[in-house]
């Protein structure tokens, strides 16, 4: 499901899931974890964690507790505890992380910088 690689958590701890087939614009703010398999525009702000599946693109200033990233995703990202690029990632934006875990295949392209 994401690139042959078990992202953390499983589903059933997710609390929201936009799904493959579905594209969304504006502001997303959820209290839990969050997990998004399609297409979203605009911002993302996760009390929880965050997934983002690896057929999901995204266009997003993002904020999370934990993010673990399979997918294409533009914009910058906060992310307070851990962020982790799977080897299926793309990341094009600045990024701000308690600890940063980039997989080997991942693409990363901006500038990091830790809490």
């Amino acid at each position: 499901m994401f690139g042959g690689k078990k992202m953390q958590g499983s589903a059933s701890g997710v609390e929201t899931i936009i799904g493959r087939s579905a594209k969304f614009t504006g502001e997303l703010v959820d209290q839990g974890s969050l997990r998004i398999d399609g297409g979203f525009s605009g911002t993302i702000r996760s009390a929880g964690d965050l997934y983002i599946g690896a057929d999901a693109e995204i266009t997003a200033t993002i904020t999370a507790v934990n993010a673990t990233i399979a997918g294409r995703v533009n914009g910058d990202m906060f992310v307070s505890g851990k962020l982790e690029l799977l080897s299926t990632a793309s990341l094009y934006g600045d990024i701000k992380a308690g600890v940063l875990s980039i997989e080997e295949g991942a693409t990363f392209r901006g500038v990091s910088d830790s809490y």
